[in-house]
């Protein structure tokens, strides 16, 4: 389990009174979930020149999730930097 230190506890609890207002799982998407989708999207966005589809397979297994990146990320955050 990571270890955060008080100054960190403290400005996540922040986060959960107004004006933030934000919930239990709000709070732990943007802590945890959302560096996990912005790497996933710098890898699709570098791939998408790379990936060639060949076949049925490819096409599908390749392109999809860059195809689909737009809702792959268009739940993860209110923000439209997500859009």
């Amino acid at each position: 389990m990571a270890r955060y230190s008080h100054e960190r506890k403290q400005a996540l609890l922040n986060k959960l009174l107004p004006p933030y207002n934000l919930t239990v799982a709000e709070l732990a998407r943007q802590t945890h979930s959302l560096p996990v989708l912005a790497a996933l999207r710098e890898w699709l966005d570098a791939a998408l020149p790379v990936v060639v589809p060949k076949g049925k397979l490819g096409e599908r297994a390749g392109c999809l999730p860059i195809r689909q990146r737009g809702y792959l990320f268009s739940g993860a955050n209110r923000s439209s930097q997500w859009a």
